[in-house]
């Protein structure tokens, strides 16, 4: 059963593809790829809307556009962002994380603040949480994801700040 509601996922695109897209920057250092990958069959389905997995290295995550940070966890691993595009970003970082009781993350903005792209959001503790959590698949998904046209999502490794995360057009 697919809830996806919005564009088609479009992972083979040409430079052509994206001029004039809008861009989600990497929150994080890691590996990105298709929502499929995730082992939860809810987001695999995508009943959070249209996105992609990935998987962090490093240990800083950074916001992956300008808005404002409309829910965020305690312990970091939940986080709602509205874009000042209107785009409404639900990303959650690895699987059952809410188990460790914040430990291991380190936030650096609170909700209802206003960020930028790029901005870190929280630290957290990479050795201790694959110590701990059996997987740290993460995923962002753009839970309106039906006022997009075009989603090109760039699957592969990725840097924070430096690189798309994925393009898209309203």
């Amino acid at each position: 059963m697919s809830y996806l509601q919005g564009p088609e996922i479009n992972a083979d695109f040409s430079a052509a593809d994206i001029q004039g897209c809008a861009k989600l920057v990497s929150p994080c250092h890691g590996k990105v790829t298709s929502l499929n990958q995730h082992p939860r069959a809810m987001v695999k389905d995508g009943f959070f809307g249209p996105g992609l997995c990935f998987l962090p290295h490093g240990y800083q995550f950074f916001s992956p556009a300008t808005g404002v940070i409309e829910y965020m966890t305690p312990c970091c691993h939940r986080i709602n962002i509205k874009t000042h595009r209107g785009l409404k970003l639900h990303i959650e970082f690895a699987i059952n994380t809410e188990t460790l009781m914040s430990t291991g993350f380190k936030p650096k903005v609170e909700q209802g603040q206003q960020v930028k792209a790029g901005q870190l959001l929280f630290e957290f503790d990479l050795a201790y949480l694959k110590s701990e959590l059996d997987d740290l698949t993460s995923f962002l998904t753009i839970t309106n994801g039906d006022k997009l046209t075009a989603i090109y999502p760039c699957y592969h490794q990725v840097r924070a700040k430096d690189d798309a995360l994925l393009y898209y057009r309203i």
